[in-house]
């Protein structure tokens, strides 16, 4: 059996599609294409071109005044954005006492990110990007029903 490897985007996005259960029906426009490959791997290209759009990278910078360690020490970790006015969610444990919090947008763009809300019991948290002039674009979360 060959083994596939995924860039580490797609891991992220696939790890945060399958956390929050997004499993969304393969697009109009790609039900008529004719299938390369087998359909386990379509379906992953097919979450893969939906999700990115809604990823970013989430760096972090801690500062310590405690005069035995290092002043700055840094962090990333990975979130998605869940509506159109630039909320995203990630872990707590990524963002939990961070100085800065930048986030890497899908097209490169690197902006501050605020901490809205933070759960260490659950280790997620909220954090809100600068507005733009367009609407982010975010996840499209499934329905289990």
């Amino acid at each position: 059996m060959k083994r596939r490897h995924f860039p580490p985007s797609a891991a992220v996005i696939l790890a945060c599609a399958y956390g929050v259960g997004i499993f969304m029906a393969p697009s109009p426009l790609s039900a008529g294409k004719a299938a390369r490959g087998d359909p386990g791997e379509q379906r992953t290209v097919e979450i893969f071109r939906q999700l990115a759009p809604a990823t970013l990278l989430v760096s972090t910078t801690y500062e310590t005044t405690h005069p035995l360690t290092a002043s700055v020490s840094r962090g990333v970790g990975a979130g998605f954005i869940v509506d159109t006015e630039g909320k995203v969610l990630t872990n707590a444990h990524v963002v939990d006492g961070a100085s800065t919090i930048i986030v890497t947008l899908y097209d490169g763009t690197n902006v501050p990110a605020e901490l809205l809300a933070l759960d260490p019991i659950s280790d997620v948290a909220v954090l809100q990007l600068p507005k733009q002039d367009t609407p982010f674009t975010p996840v499209r979360f499934g329905d289990s029903d």
